[in-house]
């Protein structure tokens, strides 16, 4: 395949995640995943797995987002080998429940690494910082903003 080939075919799944998300198929949105995966989410907790992004995702679905919907902002797809590709994602999210310094409109940036299983990219990583959103990177507490840097505080 072309690198733009592997590049749309990137950008698609990106696509199809966020609209597996607005359907609330947790199944359809995880199956992007590799059986290894790791996936950290906006509150800095870690998923292993594709059955354990699966399963949690299913739980926030039931509760904190269950009238969620997420929207891809903007993505940039470079491929760092012919099997391996990174991609930023910045996405935004509405309709969740209030949480305690959410926003009512979230925004951030994802980072994803992709590999080649066979002909289908799968993601094998996913880390989801929200901007401004207080994380601990090597055990400091910093900021994350909206250029996606790590700000100490």
């Amino acid at each position: 395949m072309s690198k733009k080939t592997d590049e749309l075919l990137i950008r698609g799944i990106n696509d199809a995640m966020a609209e597996a998300w607005n359907r609330h198929d947790m199944k359809a949105f995880a199956a992007n995943f590799t059986d290894s995966a790791d996936f950290v989410n906006v509150l800095g907790q870690r998923m292993c797995g594709r059955r354990e992004i699966q399963t949690q995702h299913e739980h926030i679905h039931r509760t904190i987002f269950h009238a969620s919907t997420l929207r891809n902002l903007d993505q940039s797809v470079r491929l760092l080998r012919d099997d391996v590709a990174l991609c930023h994602v910045e996405w935004e999210m509405k309709g969740h429940q209030s949480i305690a310094g959410w926003k009512d409109v979230r925004q951030g940036i994802m980072t994803l690494v992709f590999v080649r299983e066979g002909e289908r990219w799968r993601i094998i990583f996913d880390i989801a910082p929200e901007h401004g959103y207080r994380m601990r990177m090597d055990g400091v507490l910093g900021v994350v903003t909206r250029n996606d840097d790590f700000c100490i505080h």
